[in-house]
Formats: C-alpha cells, sequence, structure tokens
C-alpha cells in the first residue's frame, strides 16, 4: 500500500503557495480598484475644471458687456451734452438777435404809444420763444436721459434674468 504523506515542509510550502497567490490576488484587486477611484477622481475634478471655467468665461463675458454699456452711456452722455449746448448756443444767437431787432424797432418809434406797443410785442414774442425753447428743450431732456439709460437698463435687465436662472436651478 501506497500512501503518500506530506511532509510538514510540503504543507508549509503549499500553504505559502496558495497564500501568495491570495496576497497577489489582493494586491491586484486592490490596485484595480485604486486605479479606477484614482480615473474617477481625475474624471470628476476635470468636470469641475471645466464647469468652472466655463463660468469664468460667462463672468468675463457679461462684464465685458457691463464695460460695453457703461461706455455707450458715456458716449450717449457726451452727445447729450453736445446737443444741449448747441440747442442753448442757437437760442442765445437768437434771443440776442431778437432783442436787437427790438432795440431798433424801439429807437424807431415815433411816439410812447407806438414804443408801447412794439415793447409789448416783444416782450410776447420773447415769452413764447421761451415757453417753445422750454419745452424743446424738455423733451430733448427726456429722449437724451433715456439715450443715457438704456445700455445701462437693458444690462440690468440682463442681470436680473441670469440671477433669476440661477436662483430657479
Amino acid at each position: 500500500m501506497s500512501t503518500k504523506t506530506k511532509t510538514p515542509t510540503e504543507a508549509v510550502e503549499k500553504a505559502m503557495e496558495a497564500g501568495k497567490e491570495r496576497l497577489e490576488q489582493a494586491v491586484k484587486a486592490g490596485t484595480e480598484t485604486a486605479t479606477k477611484n484614482f480615473e474617477k477622481a481625475v474624471e470628476m475634478s476635470k468636470k469641475q475644471m471645466d464647469e468652472a471655467m466655463k463660468a469664468f468665461d460667462e463672468f468675463s463675458t457679461f462684464q465685458k458687456g457691463n464695460v460695453e454699456a457703461v461706455v455707450a452711456s458715456g458716449q450717449a452722455a457726451a452727445k447729450a451734452v453736445e446737443e444741449l449746448s448747441k440747442v442753448a448756443a442757437d437760442y442765445s444767437k437768437k434771443a440776442l438777435a431778437d432783442a436787437q431787432a427790438t432795440a431798433k424797432s424801439l429807437t424807431a418809434a415815433k411816439n410812447a404809444k407806438e414804443f408801447m406797443e412794439i415793447q409789448n410785442a416783444s416782450l410776447k414774442s420773447h415769452y413764447d420763444a421761451f415757453v417753445a425753447e422750454t419745452s424743446k428743450a424738455t423733451e430733448l431732456g427726456f429722449k437724451v436721459m433715456s439715450d443715457i439709460f438704456e445700455p445701462l437698463s437693458t444690462r440690468m435687465a440682463i442681470a436680473l434674468e441670469k440671477v433669476t436662472k440661477t436662483a430657479a436651478k
């Protein structure tokens, strides 16, 4: 009868071999898990970085729009000052010319009654011209203010829309 019995050394070697295989499997499984987790972390970091860059680009674009709106508003204000100055200068020239014409007419008056008639007509004409010019300047003022604030109010509407969308998320 031939029975094969294992010597203690063979048993230890077999146990060592089995332990080595289990260790290698554990190391391999741990390495694979660590690699997958690292890849997920890199992917998530990349995604977050892309989102941050997108947000920064949107912010930069928005700020550029704000600067452009301020510049447009400033240009409108400069144009408005120019228009209002021209209107004032034109009115001053006309008023001076009218005053000179009135002075000539007054000096040419033949009597006190004619003098008073010319003076009354002149005062009425100057008053009517002043009222018309004031009305014209008021309309121009409203238009100018609208032109100045239009780019800024547009930017405010865009900002409000962005805040509303962000709050809705």
